[in-house]
């Protein structure tokens, strides 16, 4: 064919060639134009509406990357074309900015379904490019949660023993539907509902979003047995076809008499009374509320005596580990301490305080025995015991009458309060005369003159208990006197004069 028509053959291919290089260089001839700027579109989803007295769905946004609102839109006014949403939800659009468009629905959003927004291009100016017209939507799930369980003795009728439980939603629910979904039953088999009476009632909350079991009153196994609250899934909503897709399940242990009551736990510590004043306390938290008197009656607490140990062997061996290691042998030689109930306002609470008063370091044996009655008709079944530190009291010195003035005549003494300290090292120090003529406490300009000379007196004094210590008595009075700037000793202000005069002489002899 080519052969017989070379021309054509020619023609043609220049054509195409012709073609191609025409194309290539309108592509790189686009290719180097300005681009429309196409701003971005994205939606912030609503979340769970969260539950008060009055309900405020959260509002749906669909957000630009840019400045986007037609000038007349910035009035605030509803924005009723150019916008679409499917399914379609009662409500209102507006502006808020020119870069947000706000949709805020009349009432509650339904759970879970998905929303399809369309943007009309009409909504804003012609210049206007977006990377997309159509955006979507999908609200919060329906969740269903049990987040508290407990046994519990009624405070008005301690005899009235219940299961209560706390069921909360994130969308309004059918209280009939959700009573047919409830189930309770006992792992161990134990009869503990009475006969002829419904198992549980169900309360509802705020909005119908929460709801309260609380069971009829118990019998008391005779072995601890746990019950078992199952929510089964598929319970519908008010609003919505949404359901919950899972069960739940929650466990509670149902004490018999001897089993509820126990000794949580006991503790030391130091706390200051009204004055100011450090006590040791034991604070011992209790499963359930009892009268602290009961509690006081079993309550027994020893100084435990030192342990004998090898000097080589470490801090801990030299302790006492635990109470399995105190024998009678042992108590025989520990101290019994006297106690003191600190009142707590309450008749029948579960944090008992007991007042305690030793100042040596050690550790303390704590008992309360069986048999301890609190509110609801249970027992202490076992007996405690527990070895923890003595409370440390705080190494504390204190002057007393800090700021005072000693008197001029009569009893001129300094004295201070130690805790926890053996020996106290004290230092006192003079002014001048000078100083003193000016009134102790008035505020005056320091002056070379008015130099303070230190220190004067120096010395300690062994302390064996807490108490208040004077000056001691070895320093004869009349030197405390003179060293503290208080007295008329003349002899003393007459070497003061001396030294005065001395220094004064030995300035003027190197001015010459």
């Amino acid at each position: 064919m080519v052969r017989s028509h070379p021309r054509r053959s020619a023609a043609a291919a220049l054509l195409v060639l012709a073609f191609s290089a025409g194309g290539w260089w309108a592509y790189d001839w686009r290719q180097r134009q300005p681009k429309p700027v196409r701003i971005s579109v994205k939606v912030e989803a609503t979340g769970v509406t969260k539950l008060e007295k009055v309900l405020q769905p959260q509002a749906l946004a669909v957000v630009f990357g840019a400045s986007v609102a037609k000038v007349e839109d910035h009035a605030g006014l509803p924005v009723t074309t150019g916008i679409r949403m499917e399914p379609a939800v009662e409500g209102e659009w507006k502006w808020v900015g020119d870069t947000r468009l706000v949709f805020r629905p009349k009432s509650d959003w339904a759970a879970g379904p998905k929303y399809h927004i369309t943007l009309d291009r009409s909504l804003f100016p012609k210049h206007v490019q977006l990377e997309r017209y159509e955006v979507d939507m999908q609200t919060a799930s329906f969740v269903a949660t049990m987040p508290k369980i407990e046994f519990y003795t009624d405070s008005t009728d301690p005899t009235v023993k219940q299961i209560v439980a706390t069921l909360e939603f994130t969308h309004r629910v059918d209280m009939v539907a959700l009573e047919k979904k409830l189930s309770l039953a006992m792992l161990g088999g134990a009869d503990v509902f009475k006969k002829g009476a419904p198992r549980f009632t169900l309360t509802a909350g705020l909005h119908q979003r929460t709801a309260y079991l609380r069971t009829s009153a118990l019998v008391l196994p005779e072995r601890e047995d746990f019950m078992r609250v199952t929510l089964a899934k598929g319970l519908r909503l008010v609003q919505g076809s949404a359901e919950t897709a899972v069960d739940i399940e929650k466990k509670v242990r149902v004490p018999d008499i001897a089993s509820f009551f126990r000794i949580e736990s006991v503790e030391g510590t130091v706390v200051r009374n009204h004055e100011g004043e450090p006590e040791q306390l034991l604070l011992i938290h209790t499963t359930g509320a009892a009268k602290s008197e009961d509690l006081q009656k079993a309550l027994h607490v020893y100084l435990l005596p030192k342990k004998s140990a090898d000097q080589d062997a470490e801090a801990d061996e030299k302790k006492w580990a635990g109470p399995k290691k105190i024998d009678e042998e042992v108590l025989k030689k520990a101290v019994l301490l006297p106690i003191k109930l600190v009142p707590s306002g309450k008749e029948n609470t579960d944090l008992h305080s007991f007042r305690i008063s030793l100042e040596t370091a050690g550790q303390l044996f704590v008992t309360i025995a069986k048999g301890v009655r609190p509110l609801g008709g249970f027992t202490l079944g076992e007996d405690y015991a527990n070895v923890l530190a003595v409370p440390k009291l705080p190494r504390e010195i204190e002057i007393q009458g800090q700021g005072g003035v000693f008197a001029l005549n009569g009893e001129r003494k300094l004295s201070s309060k130690s805790r926890g300290v053996r020996q106290i090292e004290y230092e006192i120090a003079r002014g001048l005369r000078s100083l003193r003529a000016r009134g102790v406490g008035r505020q005056f300009r320091r002056t070379p003159q008015s130099r303070v000379h230190r220190p004067h007196l120096r010395g300690s004094v062994a302390v064996s208990n807490d108490r208040q210590h004077a000056a001691p008595e070895s320093i004869p009075a009349a030197a405390h006197r003179a060293r503290l700037g208080c007295g008329d000793d003349r002899a003393h202000r007459q070497a003061a004069a001396d030294r005065v005069a001395g220094q004064r002489s030995r300035r003027c002899a190197g001015q010459r």
